[in-house]
């Protein structure tokens, strides 16, 4: 419990410093939009690609967060085509990465017990139920830490899981870029909902780990 407690305390410092750096980045972005336009009409087509390898990869290999890039790249691109990218580059990412934690998910995660269990609980309730919970899940919490987590635990399809990632990333991705090349008030008050939108995600995995540990008694 007091290991959650920590790492709940550190994901909120985490998200309140994300939401600073979005609001400075953002700023940055608009007072250099026009050097960033240039450089990305000259990058073309192989620029827009990388873009998309780099939101792939970040998905991928964890640790590597590439959010800053958001503000950036809508006032590069524009924040359609900037969304758009994104997404494509995430969806990639969380397909890999789903199909990565359950293809070595006996050799990686060796509680398999727990697995059993959380999967057990996946069935007990309503299949749109738990499909509304996992795109919850995508709206609030960092889209490689669900992926991995239900590649490791859940017994969806690639199917369903490729639509609840894009029906759960889309909105706030355009929510951002387009926050992002508005004004400062704005992306303060994205910044402040997607922080409190965080805080729900956790309580909602908190709620769910809490609940596994009481079945497991």
């Amino acid at each position: 419990m007091k290991f959650l407690n920590s790492k709940t305390c550190t994901y909120t410092v985490g998200a309140i410093f994300a939401a600073y750096g979005f609001v400075v980045l953002s700023q940055w972005s608009q007072q250099n939009m026009e050097l960033l336009q240039s450089l990305t009409t000259q990058a073309g087509w192989p620029g827009i690609f990388s873009y998309i390898g780099i939101m792939t990869a970040s998905i991928v290999f964890a640790p590597l967060g590439t959010g800053f890039l958001l503000p950036v790249a809508a006032n590069s691109y524009g924040p359609f085509f900037a969304a758009l990218y994104s997404i494509i580059g995430w969806t990639l990412g969380s397909m890999l990465a789903f199909w990565i934690a359950k293809a070595f998910r006996k050799n990686i995660f060796k509680n398999q017990s727990l697995v059993k269990r959380i999967q057990e609980y996946e069935r007990s309730i309503p299949r749109y139920q738990f499909y509304g919970l996992v795109i919850l899940l995508r709206i609030a919490l960092p889209v490689d830490l669900v992926s991995y987590m239900l590649g490791f635990a859940s017994t969806m399809s690639y199917r369903a899981f490729l639509l609840t990632t894009l029906v759960g990333v889309t909105p706030m991705t355009f929510v951002f870029t387009y926050a992002a090349t508005s004004t400062v008030l704005i992306q303060i008050l994205v910044s402040i909902f997607a922080t409190i939108t965080f805080g729900i995600g956790l309580y909602f995995v908190y709620r769910g780990y809490s609940s596994n540990n009481h079945s497991l008694r």
